[in-house]
């Protein structure tokens, strides 16, 4: 499930920590054991990006960890930049690349 971010920002506006209360609520009712966070970012270079992506997994996981997800729990992916579906970066801005990916597992 992905939480959305504005550019340059990692601020999580409502419409993200809606989504993360539903997650959470998931996770409690079906018993789910692990969190996995995957940031991603756009078209800026290699450090930047990580350094983006890192931001927006770090927010997600203080919001799920201050909504009662224990941190053990949560395991934070390595950040990358989006790729087309043959490995091409996309090098395109788009506030559909600057995200994080939840899964419940």
């Amino acid at each position: 499930m992905p939480i959305f971010f504005r550019k340059e920002n990692d601020a999580l506006g409502a419409s993200a920590k809606a989504t993360l209360d539903r997650i959470v609520e998931n996770y409690r009712t079906f018993g789910g054991k692990q969190i996995n966070l995957q940031g991603f970012a756009d078209d800026k270079a290699n450090a930047e990006a990580r350094a983006e992506a890192q931001a927006y997994e770090h927010a997600v996981r203080d919001y799920l960890i201050a909504r009662g997800v224990p941190a053990a729990a949560i395991v934070v992916g390595r950040p990358y930049r989006e790729q087309d579906s043959q490995g091409v970066l996309v090098l395109e801005s788009s506030p559909a690349l600057r995200r994080v990916e939840v899964e419940i597992h």
